[in-house]
């Protein structure tokens, strides 16, 4: 659909965010999106999902960061069966 990145074709959800520059000097940055399950799931606290690296920005600048979410991001493994 319009407006939609392409990165986000095949996944079920995605967060898009706004890393801004807001120091005095010329940088990048390495924004990371961390998921948190449900207590008692055997998953961590918090789970990587994702990280990009922004161009470097001039101070003042931004640039809108994308993490696509498929569904194998969105599942814990669980030797458990039915």
């Amino acid at each position: 659909s319009a407006g939609v990145p392409p990165i986000c074709d095949d996944a079920v959800m995605c967060i898009t965010v706004r890393i801004t520059n807001t120091g005095s000097f010329s940088g990048g940055e390495v924004p990371q999106l961390y998921m948190g399950f449900p207590l008692g799931v055997g998953e961590p606290p918090k789970v990587l999902r994702g990280f990009v690296a922004t161009k470097p920005m001039e101070p003042s600048c931004f640039e809108d960061v994308t993490f696509p979410l498929r569904r194998r991001d969105l599942q814990i493994f669980s030797e458990a069966s039915d």
